[in-house]
């Protein structure tokens, strides 16, 4: 990781923060600071968001960390910095306030437990697929769906990118689609096309999203719908037309019980075009007349009568 002390001192200058004010609001001592200031120590992940946090500021501006951020951290950081100057003071004064605040702690981990049980179980609910990439094209959130189409189940995803779970031409295929939603910022709305990745070849309908956050693009959302049992009806449609065109034969289906043609196929769909409602006794008379050859035909009523 690379840390920026320069743009510290000077952000923290523009925005009239003392080095005593943003140390201990930090929890490290003066010296620390002026230490990552100029450039003599970094400090950790945590500590550069609890810069940022405290200074307003997005954590790219003083680093070339993510700016990704766990929801925790921006909750705690004032509440931490409170305990630390708390730990400072006389014990039997804060220990009401030290509790309360340790409660505070407690409270928002556990909503946020909750919060991402919910929103775990209602991804997982849906029948689409669904995944979600940061700026670097790592799978951030993913559902069962997502898993169990791409056989993956006991994997774990997060973190990780198209190269590490897809073949390689797979890989670059997806890779280089999200990369311009990421860098458009314009959406791929129901495409269809054959589901890149599946080791069964799928067909879906594939839409992706940019994410926005105070205008910049800062991840990419993917939902697809598999629609291979649909695309599999449909070629056994164009099947069977095509076949009973090539042999001269027709093809219907009746529903006996409400008198609808279902289905015509061949001649059947020429003979009976558009119609959604026959008589049965009318569908009979069109289909020896129509279909079955006069001379056969004649023979036929002959033997009836």
């Amino acid at each position: 990781m690379q840390f920026y002390g320069g743009k510290l001192k000077t952000i923290r200058k523009r925005e009239r923060w003392t080095t005593i004010a943003l140390s201990e609001k930090c929890g490290v001592t003066r010296q620390t600071l002026t230490l990552w200031e100029k450039g003599k120590v970094i400090p950790s992940e945590e500590k550069v968001r609890l810069i940022a946090s405290s200074l307003n500021i997005k954590v790219n501006e003083i680093s070339d960390m993510d700016t990704n951020q766990n929801i925790s951290g921006r909750d705690l950081s004032g509440i931490t910095g409170t305990l630390i100057s708390m730990a400072k003071a006389d014990l039997s004064d804060t220990t009401k306030q030290r509790d309360k605040h340790i409660r505070e702690i407690q409270n928002i981990y556990r909503e946020q437990e909750q919060i991402a049980l919910i929103v775990k179980a209602f991804l997982n609910s849906m029948q689409s697929i669904l995944y979600v990439k940061d700026t670097k094209l790592r799978y951030i959130i993913v559902n069962d769906a997502f898993q169990k189409t791409f056989s993956l189940e006991g994997y774990t995803i997060i973190g990780k990118t198209d190269r590490n779970i897809l073949p390689a031409h797979d890989a670059k295929l997806n890779t280089a689609e999200d990369q311009m939603v990421l860098s458009t910022g314009k959406a791929v709305v129901n495409k269809e096309a054959f589901i890149v990745g599946t080791r069964k070849r799928k067909w879906g309908l594939i839409s992706k999203y940019p994410i926005f956050e105070k205008g910049k693009v800062i991840g990419v959302m993917g939902n697809i719908i598999d629609t291979s049992k649909q695309k599999e009806m449909e070629f056994i449609q164009q099947l069977i037309n095509s076949t009973m065109h090539k042999m001269d034969a027709s093809l219907a289906i009746l529903d006996l019980s409400s008198n609808k043609l279902l289905y015509a196929a061949g001649k059947g769909s020429e003979i009976f075009g558009n119609e959604q409602s026959v008589k049965l006794d009318d569908l009979l008379n069109t289909w020896l007349t129509t279909i079955v050859h006069p001379e056969d035909f004649r023979n036929r009523c002959a033997l009836v009568a």
